[in-house]
């Protein structure tokens, strides 16, 4: 593949110019500088992409690049079992290799949830045989272990037709009429709301 290297250089430095334009009046609080560092200092961490797309062995964006239809696409959630999870060997592990901090993936674009929620009944406890909050096990093991447990979360939803730009921000044939975007907006605070009462993680990282 040929690279324009002038166009890809003039690119970057709109976006640097658009960015400290933006960025010029913005003072970080004591509080966000003082957390800046602490995440700095960590320097090694985990980041666990986990869902029901790994039992179709392939990443957490299967479903859109090979276009599987959602319907189809959920039925994976009837055989998700990963009965070999093991909470305390697995942030023993991550200890061990000099880890400080785990991101785990609690809601990827497929829309379902790796914990259990009340606003959705697609998720790992009520919509697979496991029947186990893997995200609670997971954080009470790093509380127990002494390490960061980080929430990523997706603001992106492939499934939900409230959600107002498809599946990937451009038209996919959704029916216009049935997007909603205050009502998905409700529902995705509903969805953050409980992660952070329910879970109390040190950090989210928001995708989209």
């Amino acid at each position: 593949m040929k690279i324009n290297l002038r166009k890809a250089l003039l690119l970057l430095m709109t976006f640097c110019v658009v960015t400290v334009i933006t960025a010029k009046n913005y003072e970080p609080t004591k509080e966000n500088l003082e957390a800046r560092e602490e995440f700095a200092s960590h320097k090694f961490g985990i980041f666990l992409h986990w869902g029901i797309y790994s039992t179709y062995a392939q990443g957490e964006w299967y479903m859109q690049n090979r276009g599987v239809d959602k319907e189809e696409y959920a039925k994976a959630a009837r055989g998700f079992y990963p009965a070999h999870f093991d909470a305390k060997e697995w942030v023993s592990a991550f200890k061990n290799a000099g880890a400080k901090y785990i991101c785990f993936t609690t809601r990827h674009h497929d829309g379902f949830s790796m914990y259990n929620s009340q606003f959705t009944d697609y998720n790992i406890v009520k919509a697979t045989p496991f029947g186990r909050d893997v995200l609670k096990e997971l954080v009470d093991e790093c509380r127990r272990q002494g390490i960061k447990v980080h929430f990523y979360y997706s603001h992106i939803d492939w499934t939900r037709d409230d959600y107002p730009m498809g599946r990937t921000g451009r038209d996919t044939g959704k029916d216009p009429k049935k997007a909603d975007w205050d009502g998905y907006f409700k529902f995705m605070n509903n969805l953050l709301t409980e992660l952070i009462k329910n879970y109390d993680p040190d950090a989210i990282w928001y995708d989209g």
